[in-house]
């Protein structure tokens, strides 16, 4: 998915890992960073849905439905975040509206390094 209000090349310089991502949690976009953190390839992680990298705050409502819980994650310090490996780290992150309305902007820096 191409999202014109997102410039990649400056999004890909930095070392934060950023994820777009839609209300049902379906990650539309992940930095560079975020791609060699998680392990995954640039289009195996926009067939991710962030119940895959946030098992702990994004809950499986359905077999066909997953749900984000912005709730879940306000206020909150150090979130495990898992590779694709199921290996996980913790990430300081923060989640802000995107520009694109219904969408979802997850900043996340890896505080073991």
């Amino acid at each position: 998915m191409e999202l014109e209000w997102l410039d990649s090349r400056i999004v890909d310089g930095l070392s934060e890992l950023v994820l777009v991502f839609d209300e049902r949690g379906q990650i539309l976009f992940g930095n560079q960073a975020a791609l060699e953190k998680l392990e995954y390839e640039r289009d195996e992680l926009t067939e991710c849905n962030m119940t895959q990298i946030f098992r702990q705050v994004f809950s499986r409502a359905g077999e066909s439905s997953d749900v984000f819980d912005r709730s879940r994650v306000e206020g909150r310090g150090d979130i495990a975040m898992y590779r694709k490996n199921s290996s996980c780290f913790p990430a300081d992150v923060h989640i802000l509206p995107a520009a694109r309305a219904g969408a979802y902007v997850l900043l996340a820096e890896d505080v073991t390094v």
